[in-house]
């Protein structure tokens, strides 16, 4: 593929995704998840404690930057990419990816037990939180975007937005002396404590850099 192809293709796709998460955010907060449970419902200003929302919203500004950088230089063959503007993309995919593959892999083994099909999770503005979205960061990243010139001990910034999320909601439930799925602990972690809810957290920090990892290298084998 032309290298200039390559690029418009990589423009077209960053802007689709942009607003396709203005699209979904809009739809979402103006009526709500379309989920049939209370449990998973939310709308309005609210919707914004959730991090399937907070990561496709930053998915959504990383692509537009993304695009409006591509189209500014698009006639320039030797044109490099900034390795900030390149570590910020790998950030914005990883946290959409790991969006994806917490629904697939977590939450829909659930959904029989609250009454839920397969496909609820992926019902109106979910279908594009949930997995267009995601589905079209990681195919853009992998092969449209420019090769990534950074070396692996770059990867760990990749989860600096989910570490600030983790970090807030942590401190906030326990701050506020909240009971397990209250309104101050929308994911239920304060069943466990403080002390698992830490070592959870770890997990879950664990889980996003090896995702990082994988797009990171599974990258660089595609483009090689």
């Amino acid at each position: 593929m032309k290298n200039r192809t390559r690029k418009i293709i990589d423009i077209s796709l960053h802007f689709s995704i942009f607003a396709l998460v203005i699209f979904s955010y809009l739809m979402m907060a103006l009526n709500g998840w379309g989920v049939k449970s209370d449990t998973l419902a939310s709308s309005g200003i609210t919707s914004l404690r959730f991090f399937t929302v907070l990561s496709n919203l930053l998915m959504g500004v990383i692509s537009l930057l993304a695009a409006i950088f591509g189209l500014k230089h698009l006639k320039e063959d030797e044109y490099q990419v900034p390795k900030w503007l390149r570590v910020l993309k790998l950030s914005g995919v990883n946290g959409v990816a790991i969006t994806f593959l917490v629904v697939l892999i977590f939450l829909e083994p659930q959904m029989p037990g609250l009454g839920l099909g397969f496909f609820d999770l992926y019902l109106r503005s979910n279908f594009f939180m949930h997995f267009f979205v995601p589905v079209l960061a990681t195919v853009a990243y992998l092969f449209f975007d420019e090769r990534d010139d950074f070396k692996w001990r770059m990867t760990p910034f990749a989860i600096v937005p989910l570490t600030i999320y983790g970090v807030f909601y942590l401190i906030n439930f326990l701050v506020h002396g909240a009971v397990p799925k209250g309104p101050e602990d929308w994911y239920g972690f304060g069943m466990w404590g403080a002390g698992p809810s830490f070592f959870v957290l770890l997990i879950v920090l664990a889980f996003g850099l090896g995702v990082a990892t994988g797009l990171y290298y599974l990258k660089r084998i595609i483009r090689k």
